[in-house]
């Protein structure tokens, strides 16, 4: 039961997390864009005859666009992926010291034997 009340709560917080994060990131594409068509009001009118309109279009939409995903996905997930091992290692020496000392010690050469073992089957760039 704690269980299935953890998961639900982890994922009605992912939910909440992802909003807010797409709702400040599409804020900040929003300036942006502002910020572009600032811009280009104060560039010379032979920048803007010479320039073809389809290459300040991709700026103003596609390339602006482009960063969606790093500020509204990466950086959430890696601030978690972050903080969820860093929590735990506090509440195991919270908890017991030397059990944290143990699992800190027993992790690091099971991640490296993982790691070395997947690399053996990687292709060479």
């Amino acid at each position: 039961m704690v269980a299935l009340i953890a998961y639900l709560l982890k994922s009605v917080l992912h939910g909440i997390s992802t909003r807010c994060s797409h709702e400040a990131t599409f804020h900040v594409l929003s300036e942006l864009r502002r910020a572009v068509a600032d811009k280009l009001t104060h560039v010379s009118m032979g920048y803007l005859t010479d320039t073809p309109s389809g290459r300040l279009k991709t700026t103003m939409v596609e390339r602006v666009e482009q960063m969606e995903v790093p500020l509204a996905h990466i950086i959430p997930e890696m601030t978690s992926n972050l903080l969820v091992p860093l929590a735990i290692v506090v509440c195991l020496f919270a908890l017991d010291w030397r059990m944290a000392l143990r699992s800190i010690a027993s992790t690091s050469p099971a991640q490296a034997a993982s790691i070395t073992a997947s690399d053996k089957g990687a292709k060479p760039l």
